[in-house]
């Protein structure tokens, strides 16, 4: 990627708003293209200084409660695996 290229896709960079690919190719610009930084790392401030002003996005209406739900559904009971260690301890020593 020549360093023109590269500068048009600083935005997006910026934005996170690129491919994998994409975002790749323009870190091994910025690698190969030390100039290219100061703008990026411009574009990567303000990028983060607009993120940091914007208020939080609200959660669907119930979202909480059914995350909250399922992972008390999913979480194990620690109690289960110490008490098979200690079976397993008490068949050893038997």
């Amino acid at each position: 990627m020549s360093p023109e290229e590269a500068r048009d896709l600083l935005p997006l960079y910026a934005l996170g708003a690129l491919t994998p690919g994409e975002r790749q190719r323009v870190e091994e610009a910025l690698k190969r293209y030390p100039e290219l930084w100061p703008e990026a790392r411009a574009l990567l401030e303000t990028a983060s200084e607009l993120a940091a002003g914007l208020p939080p996005e609200p959660l669907p209406e119930g979202l909480e409660a059914r995350v909250l739900r399922r992972i008390r559904r999913v979480r194990p009971s620690w109690g289960r695996p110490l008490l098979a260690a200690a079976a397993a301890l008490l068949l050893v020593a038997l």
